[in-house]
């Protein structure tokens, strides 16, 4: 996936990223002589809103450790598959619009939860390409929590995180024509 680069997307005020280098693109074609199958994909593809995105009132019981808020930073490490219904001119470039059309609705709309966030992301990818049929995603949080520096007498204005290996969500969904 050529296209696939550290760069910065902005869009309301938040700085969204993409890990460099970390997105690993596959193409699977099942064929016999009754019918041909293909599902591309990417995985591993580490994506990043510094703000614009939620996660509140949500149920809580007495294992809820996660602290509401109403502005975090979002951190996933993106897989996802499409189904072709129909195949497209150039499956190089159907997979580019694809991958554009995700990030593009990760780094422009507002995020009340990762839920919603996939959702918007899959539903931007069926519009930007018809000959999709379904697409299925996975994004697992990837927390970065706020460093404490009051015992260095310094104030951390939401600036340094630090990222951790605490429990997280794993949050899958498909979302078809």
């Amino acid at each position: 996936m050529n296209g696939i680069r550290a760069y910065l997307l902005t869009a309301s005020q938040s700085a969204n990223f993409i890990s460099s280098g970390k997105g690993v693109p596959w193409t699977r074609t099942i064929a016999n002589s009754n019918a041909t199958e293909t599902t591309s994909g990417v995985r591993d593809l580490v994506i990043l809103k510094t703000s614009g995105s939620a996660w509140e009132g949500f149920w809580r019981d007495e294992l809820t450790t996660l602290p509401e808020t109403n502005d975090r930073l979002l951190a996933t490490s993106l897989t996802s598959s499409w189904l072709y219904g129909a195949a497209p001119t150039s499956y190089a470039a159907a997979n580019a619009r694809i991958i554009e059309a995700m990030l593009e609705a990760f780094a422009s709309r507002f995020s009340p939860s990762v839920q919603a966030t996939l959702y918007h992301m899959g539903e931007a990818a069926l519009t930007a390409c018809s000959e999709i049929s379904r697409i299925s995603l996975t994004m697992p949080n990837l927390h970065y929590l706020l460093i404490d520096l009051r015992s260095f007498g310094r104030a951390n204005n939401n600036e340094l995180f630090v990222p951790t290996d605490a429990p997280q969500g794993w949050i899958e969904a498909s979302v078809a024509r």
